[in-house]
């Protein structure tokens, strides 16, 4: 699936370099309200502004909102969604998901990250690089984790919750 990636800053440059790894999705460029049309961004050009998303649909069948600010991967999802774009699941090749974990449309899994025994993972969750949500543990929509962090078993996070890198949090803990 050819997929734009919403958003060209350092979370947007992170998953181009996801989807280049990844056989079923090839990311043709990047849809960002700061950086000009046309502005390369490693290896991708920007496409256009994301209130573009419509114009730039024809594109690609897929996009995936890539900004770490939750309430805004929201905005640019119904966006997408409007555009008639998919939101598909990314993950990493280097990632191991489990087979019983639910993966919501729209996440992100980075590299080396782990998802356990069922584990939820909500719509539009980015999980960074060897990140490690164990089992059972439920992230709602549009959480944030951090590269490094630890999400225990059992534990569960509100909708937005943002995880920085390297946190951990506990066996059965609630948050948000």
């Amino acid at each position: 699936m050819n997929v734009i990636v919403l958003g060209a800053g350092g979370l947007g440059r992170t998953v181009a370099d996801v989807l280049l790894r990844c056989a079923d999705h090839e990311p043709v460029g990047f849809a960002d309200d700061a950086a000009a049309a046309g502005t390369r961004v490693g290896s991708l050009t920007v496409l256009g502004r994301t209130d573009a998303l419509a114009a730039l649909a024809a594109r690609a069948q897929g996009a995936v909102a890539a900004v770490g600010n939750g309430d805004a991967r929201r905005a640019l999802a119904a966006r997408a969604a409007a555009a008639g774009l998919a939101l598909p699941v990314v993950i990493d090749p280097t990632a191991v998901v489990s087979p019983s974990a639910r993966l919501d449309e729209g996440v992100v899994v980075g590299p080396h990250a782990v998802i356990g025994p069922g584990a939820a993972i909500g719509r539009l969750t980015i999980v960074a690089a060897a990140a490690v949500v164990e089992h059972d543990a439920v992230l709602a929509e549009a959480c944030t984790i951090g590269p490094r962090c630890l999400i225990d078993a059992r534990a569960r996070l509100a909708a937005g919750t943002i995880v920085r890198g390297g946190q951990v949090v506990g066996q059965d803990q609630h948050v948000g």
